[in-house]
């Protein structure tokens, strides 16, 4: 059976002198919904990442032309492209796409709270400039993008503050400067072009590896500064998020034939009327 071919068609007013018959989508049936709220007569399927809609229909009832049955079934499914499990790559890819650049991670003593706004040139030291891309100080990081580093030149710095603020004087001096100098700590910091607002770095890491939320012991979200909090990460909710859409409620192998039959049935008598 085509799924699209049990709906009726009506005219649609495309134009003055055109006119074309168009497929009814709104038009539906209660067949589906009572499968549903059913638990006899369906099951769940866990779809490998890629696996199309037809192969499973394949594979389930021995003909890919049942594929319609399983987005019906699961509303999330809107575009099979998208609302399909990916493989790992494909959501390595996507993770990039949507958390761009790299998360600098503020150091517990230090704080991003009104030092930092998106489209600020930062450096982080003499070899990576960014340009901010968003603040989040509840998660304790900057995320940013690198951006040339004639952008901002570190070095080129008249009152020396970023020199000292950083702990680069020994860098740019030849290590200079004796040990009992408290600049020569060689601490990361964070700092913005104009403002020189600075903020230590504990750690970089790609922007979709940051924090989500945290967890105490018992799995309650807390802010990061509680004690024992743990970081649950983007890339692990997108991951977890990824494993769930492979999920699919099915029709049950051995119902599939007359939850279909029935199917037709009621739409023949919504084209008939």
């Amino acid at each position: 059976m085509t799924y699209f071919t049990q709906f009726r068609k009506e005219e649609y007013v495309l134009s003055e002198n055109v006119i074309k018959k168009v497929t009814k989508l709104s038009q539906y049936t209660q067949v589906f919904s009572r499968v549903a709220d059913d638990l006899a007569f369906y099951t769940f399927y866990n779809a490998e990442p890629t696996e199309r809609l037809d192969n499973i229909s394949n594979k389930l009832y021995g003909t890919p032309d049942f594929y319609w049955t399983i987005p019906i079934l699961n509303a999330d499914i809107i575009n099979t492209w998208k609302d399909m499990p990916r493989s790992v790559p494909s959501l390595r890819k996507t993770l990039e796409r949507k958390h761009p650049g790299d998360a600098l991670i503020i150091d517990p003593l230090d704080t991003v709270i009104g030092n930092f706004i998106p489209g600020e040139i930062v450096a982080h030291d003499i070899e990576n400039v960014y340009r901010v891309l968003n603040v989040f100080p509840t998660r304790r990081y900057i995320q940013a993008e690198r951006v040339p580093m004639d952008t901002f030149n570190v070095l080129d710095d008249p009152e020396e503050v970023w020199v000292l603020l950083t702990g680069l004087w020994n860098e740019v001096n030849d290590n200079a400067w004796d040990d009992e100098e408290i600049w020569r700590d060689g601490t990361n910091y964070v700092i913005g072009q104009e403002s020189l607002s600075p903020a230590k770095v504990e750690s970089v890491i790609p922007a979709y590896k940051a924090p989500a939320f945290f967890t105490d012991p018992d799995g309650n979200r807390v802010p990061w500064f509680v004690e024992n909090a743990v970081p649950t990460t983007i890339e692990e909710v997108e991951t977890e998020d990824n494993d769930n859409r492979g999920r699919l409620k099915v029709i049950r192998p051995e119902f599939i034939r007359g939850v279909v039959n029935e199917f037709e049935v009621e739409m023949r008598r919504a084209r008939a009327s």
